[in-house]
Parts: structure tokens; sequence; C-alpha cells
């Protein structure tokens, strides 16, 4: 098996490199992670049901990096859908307590 290793600092400072950027697509995020990094991660949308999103908060994406069937990190992008509807990355946590 390949053992594969994660440099964090760099992830992290890739990953909030997104913020103020817009997509179009979700697809289109996950495909500038993987050029970008070679890292594949597959976001999702935290609810696709306007209801449970609170009202004065950003909607977000979620998902885990996994690498060497380990979690390493649960991430989360928030973002706001702006006049165009794209997705307009507002913040980037990301928990490597998994």
């Amino acid at each position: 098996m390949l053992d594969l290793k994660l440099d964090k600092k760099a992830f992290v400072s890739f990953m909030e490199i997104l913020v103020m950027n817009r997509f179009q697509t979700v697809s289109e995020i996950n495909n500038y992670i993987w050029n970008k990094t070679g890292i594949k991660i597959f976001f999702e949308k935290h609810s696709d049901n306007d209801s449970e999103i609170l009202e004065g908060y950003d909607e977000r994406l979620i998902s885990n990096l996994i690498i060497n069937d380990e979690d390493l990190c649960y991430i989360d992008i928030y973002y706001l859908k702006d006049n165009s509807n794209q997705f307009y990355i507002t913040e980037v946590a990301l928990d490597f307590n998994t």
C-alpha cells in the first residue's frame, strides 16, 4: 500500500486561498482542489432543505479528508450564493481532531 502524507500547514494555507473566490458548482470546487493539490475531496451541501438553514447564516459544504483509509480532517466551506447564483466562499474551517 502506498503511504501518503499530508503537509497540514500547506493544506490549510491552500484551503484559505479559497475564501473570497467564486465557483459555478460544487464539482468545480472539487476539481479546483484536485488540480491544485492532487487530493480528491467530494463536498456535498450540508442541507438541501432550505428550512434547515438558519436565517442570517452562510450555507456550507462538508467533507471528510480521508488518506490511507484514515479520517484526517473534517472540512466545512461556508458560502453565500451571489446574484449570478455562484458559490462565494466566505470561510473555510478545518478540524484535524477527527
